[in-house]
């Protein structure tokens, strides 16, 4: 949410750096406990590059589909995820599993121009 919102005000993402000098709760950690705001800095760091995709303002394409439909989608998938855990709960083989949503829309349209 702030790096979305300090997106819209200044047209640039903003770095983990800069972000945990605005942050009130980072703040505080730091002046309390050091070295646990260094290991939470860093690894919000590590998992801002290795894991988590960055936030993309700037799109190079638009999605041509209904958006209610895909958003149908978004929707049943914790609902799905949901009764499968109760059902791996009763039949007490719960198991680890993963999801992998993959959202097939009808077109798309390049926003770049050349």
């Amino acid at each position: 949410r702030d790096k979305a919102k300090y997106y819209a005000k200044n047209k640039k993402s903003i770095a983990i750096a800069e972000w945990g000098q605005r942050n009130k709760f980072l703040q505080t950690l730091k002046k309390h406990h050091p070295q646990r705001f260094d290991s939470l800095q860093a690894a919000m760091k590590s998992y801002n590059a290795r894991i988590m995709n960055r936030l993309q303002f700037n799109t190079t394409y638009t999605i041509i589909d209904n958006l209610r439909q895909v958003a149908e989608y978004i929707v049943a998938t914790p609902l799905f995820i949901k009764k499968l855990v109760e059902q791996l709960k009763m039949d007490k083989s719960a198991a680890p599993f993963q999801v992998d949503l993959l959202i097939a829309v009808h077109g798309v349209k390049s926003t770049v121009t050349d």
